[in-house]
Formats: structure tokens, C-alpha cells, sequence
């Protein structure tokens, strides 16, 4: 970031995230060009691009007391690893694909999850999409009601 020396101190210049700020509330709250122009002059500028960092920044929150508010700010990533909780949609469309199982046994689908995600239930977004394509693969597999067939020689029980 450019630095320029004014009044005997150094400062920092106008970053274009501040320049688009400025704009997007200009537009926003429907200052006229005359309004702005005056606006600047506040800050002894003609410009916003002539506006220093601090400036920049009095000069957004002037806005901000009208009214302004930044929306459409992108969402935070989540770090690499880090995985969501289940949503009330899985849960949902996995009670939906359950109950259109004929299990063999009464816990069948606990057993299901335990042999694919090494646990009774899914917790995590991710594990639950595993069981969702794993029950959609069942029941689309051409069978009736998704029954699996029989497997006296000791296969899977559900």
C-alpha cells in the first residue's frame, strides 16, 4: 500500500475496496451527484481517489448513519477438514428414504450405519450424504420396495 507524506505525516492511501464502498452507498441511498460533490468537499477532496485512508473511512460511516448496510458479504469458508452439522433437510429426505425400506430387522438401518460410517446414527453433513446415496443405491437397485434379497449364507442382515 502506497504511502504520500501530507501536513508533515506520513498516510495511508485510499484502498479500492473503500473507493467501491463509497460508490455502493452513493447508489444505495440515492445521493445525488451534487450531494456527494459537497460531501467531499467536507474532506477537502474532489474525489473520492483523493481521499486518504482515514477520510475514506470517516467519510463511509457518514452513509452508514443514513442507513447503509453492506449486504451480499460472501459467507466465510470453513477451514479445510471442518464439516457441518446435519441439516433438518437431510434428517428430513433420510426419514423419508427409511421409511421406504422394508427392513429384515428391527434395527437394520443402525446396522446400515455402523457398517457405512462406523456409527449408530450421522452427525456431520458429509455422513449423512453417505447414507442418503447409500439408501438411494438400496431402493433404486430395481427391487421391490427396496427389499434386498434373501441371503441365507450369512450376508448382510438388513
Amino acid at each position: 500500500m502506497r504511502r504520500y507524506i501530507h501536513a508533515g505525516y506520513m498516510q495511508k492511501e485510499i484502498t479500492p475496496a473503500q473507493i467501491q464502498l463509497i460508490h455502493i452507498a452513493k447508489a444505495q441511498l440515492g445521493i445525488s451527484d451534487a450531494e456527494y460533490r459537497a460531501l467531499l468537499r467536507l474532506y477537502d477532496a474532489v474525489s473520492c481517489k483523493d481521499l486518504d485512508y482515514e477520510s475514506a473511512s470517516a467519510l463511509i460511516d457518514e452513509p452508514r448513519r443514513k442507513g447503509f448496510r453492506i449486504s451480499g458479504a460472501p459467507a466465510a469458508k470453513r477451514p479445510r477438514g471442518v464439516t457441518g452439522l446435519i441439516t433438518p433437510a437431510q434428517v428430513k429426505y433420510l426419514s423419508a428414504l427409511i421409511g421406504q425400506v422394508d427392513w429384515r430387522m428391527e434395527d437394520g438401518y443402525e446396522r446400515l450405519c455402523i457398517k457405512i460410517i462406523k456409527k449408530r446414527r450421522p452427525t456431520t453433513s458429509r455422513e449423512a450424504g453417505r447414507m442418503i446415496e447409500c439408501l438411494k443405491g438400496m431402493l433404486g437397485a430395481g427391487l421391490p420396495r427396496g427389499r434386498a434379497p434373501r441371503n441365507d449364507g450369512g450376508g448382510d442382515p438388513f
